[in-house]
């Protein structure tokens, strides 16, 4: 309806979701990354929560349109289906032309598929949206769709998206072993007040919006906030609202009392068990009391002054005279109050530190300056000290680091590391995978408020991860830490690893060096420290990645090269 009156091709806050109209915020970004790695790579399984309204289905649309053409995608949008029936929409979205009649007979066809499919270098991903609808059975027979894989790698990548009680059924005892098994996870959070103003004017861009064709102003921004918490869904319908009686207002600038309207609209009638509790049995409310009740005295107070004008002009020259006092008496406090915000803006002024001025009669005044609030610290502090520690940085250092870095809430992990002589490497690898490095790791977590911060795994020993985290050090189940780590970690190392790199044959110079020379202090080289990339080399790099449970390929990639540096500095550290 207000499309033509602001010049807008399309209806910019339609709930409808729409890649097209995908805000690039730093949370969505992230979370297209975790979705793209763990497809390209392979992981099998991949989740995605966020809050009712946060985006999560319009982000699924972007990665369909995304996906290059060797990957297959079934996008399950009907979350109540029993084991038979996702394997059977499973099927027909790939595209399987089935007749089968058990379940059985639908994963043999869907197996052949999948190996048809590895065979021109495809990748299949299944898609399923709202997974907190899927009862128990169905989650456990997508469990059981992870064995479809070669002695390599997972011939199916499945992609759960679902609200936060999703993260509470993977919780439970029952489907541990599906929990287990994912191990990629992103939670969507709400944006935040900046990022909610760029969004209204993203949409309003790509809905062909020109500039200054509506405005928004600040109060109505921050009232629009306040009401959505920055969902997206709740954002649109809002702006939509404003939208509408901004056009019915005949006005191109969003004003609070028209966000305040909006509001109004999307909040609707009381329900009916409210409008109930209103009324008593005979129909009166205290309302309807008040209302009859002050209409009686106005028709009295009228009677009252048609008969006893006399006395009533009295009282209302009375009433004048009191009125007037009472004037006198507010100006003069008033003057009083600006005097003193004068006085008041003046001792404001002054220094910090303590100081004698003169006012008004010269009497002097001593300021005394109140104490600051204490500035909030960063809760991965802690670990992250204890981390250096573990690197043996000089204790008068980290103390300079702590100093200047434990304020910052946002942290630049990787100026961090620099600060202390070291380098950050982020890792998406499983947990198991980060303990074969050797190395303590920080691991991003949310607690049960979806607050996201790093806590230190020091070592996983027989099922129990040993961590520090703000209070200090702590241990937990794997099966728990599995369920609050997000997927991301950050691993400090003294020396330049960068995520991507990978070393074979073709390598030489000092890179291969290095790697010969960690080779020989921890046992499994002794050839010559000469750069080259050797088959002893490749052998030696074999046998210790056999020894680290690592993929024994020969091939010195990001997860090999961690391990290297681990070990070799607990070899020297056994060595003193």
């Amino acid at each position: 309806m207000y499309k033509e009156y602001f010049g807008l091709k399309d209806n910019p806050f339609d709930l409808t979701p729409d890649s097209h109209f995908l805000f690039p915020s730093k949370k969505h970004q992230e979370a297209l990354a975790h979705l793209t790695y763990g497809i390209e790579a392979r992981k099998g399984f991949i989740l995605i929560t966020g809050e009712v309204g946060a985006g999560k289905t319009t982000l699924c649309r972007a990665l369909l349109s995304r996906v290059n053409e060797n990957v297959e995608v079934a996008f399950v949008l009907n979350s109540y289906l029993n084991a038979f029936e996702i394997l059977q929409t499973i099927n027909q979205d790939l595209g399987i032309h089935t007749k089968a009649q058990s379940k059985k007979e639908l994963i043999d066809e869907l197996n052949e598929f999948l190996l048809r499919q590895k065979q021109q270098n495809k990748n299949v991903v299944v898609l399923i949206d709202e997974c907190q609808n899927l009862p128990f059975e169905t989650l456990e027979q997508l469990r059981m769709l992870s064995n479809l894989e070669t002695e390599k790698e997972k011939l199916l990548q499945i992609i759960m998206v679902g609200q936060p009680e999703l993260l509470d059924i993977l919780g439970s005892p029952e489907l541990r072993q599906l929990n287990q098994r994912i191990t990629v996870r992103y939670h969507l959070y709400p944006l935040d007040f900046n990022e909610t103003v760029e969004y209204i004017y993203h949409r309003l861009r790509i809905a062909g919006a020109q500039e200054d064709a509506v405005e928004f102003s600040e109060s109505s921004l921050k009232m629009i906030y306040k009401f959505s918490h920055g969902v997206p869904r709740i954002i649109n319908v809002v702006c939509d609202n404003a939208l509408l009686a901004a056009y019915v207002a005949e006005t191109k600038k969003v004003s609070p009392g028209l966000v305040k309207k909006a509001i109004r609209e999307i909040k609707g009638k009381k329900p009916l068990k409210d409008i109930e509790n209103q009324f008593m049995s005979t129909n009166f409310s205290l309302k309807r009391v008040i209302r009859y009740s002050f209409v009686g005295l106005v028709f009295l107070f009228i009677f009252f002054a048609f008969y006893n004008y006399k006395e009533l002009k009295y009282s209302i020259g009375t009433y004048s005279e009191t009125m007037e006092d009472s004037r006198r008496l507010y100006q003069t406090a008033l003057d009083r109050l600006r005097e003193e915000a004068i006085r008041m803006k003046a001792l404001t002024e002054l220094s910090r530190e303590q100081a004698v001025v003169d006012v008004q009669q010269g009497q002097p005044v001593r300021i005394v300056q109140q104490p600051a609030p204490p500035r909030p610290v960063n809760p991965s502090m802690k670990p992250l000290t204890t981390l250096l520690s573990l690197w043996d940085v000089d204790e008068e250092l980290i103390s300079s680091i702590n100093e200047r870095y434990q304020h910052e809430l946002k942290l630049d992990y990787e100026e961090f590391a620099l600060s202390a002589g070291l380098s950050a490497v982020v890792s998406w690898a499983e947990l198991e995978t980060l303990d074969k490095f050797g190395l303590p790791v920080l691991l991003e977590v949310t607690d049960k408020k979806y607050i996201r911060k790093y806590v230190l795994l020091q070592k996983i020993e027989e099922g129990t991860a040993h961590i520090v985290d703000e209070s200090g050090e702590k241990a937990f189940s794997l099966s728990f830490l599995k369920r609050v780590f997000i997927g991301k970690a950050i691993v400090f190392v003294n020396d330049i690893v960068n995520d991507d790199e990978i070393f074979y044959k073709t390598t030489t110079g000092r890179i291969v060096s290095e790697i010969q020379k960690q080779l020989r202090d921890i046992g499994y080289y002794s050839g010559d420290i000469n750069g080259e990339y050797t088959d002893e080399v490749v052998t030696a790099v074999k046998e210790f990645q056999k020894k680290k449970g690592l993929n024994p390929d020969g091939i010195v990639d990001v997860n090999t090269r961690l391990a290297l540096i681990g070990a070799q500095k607990n070899e020297n550290k056994q060595g003193l």
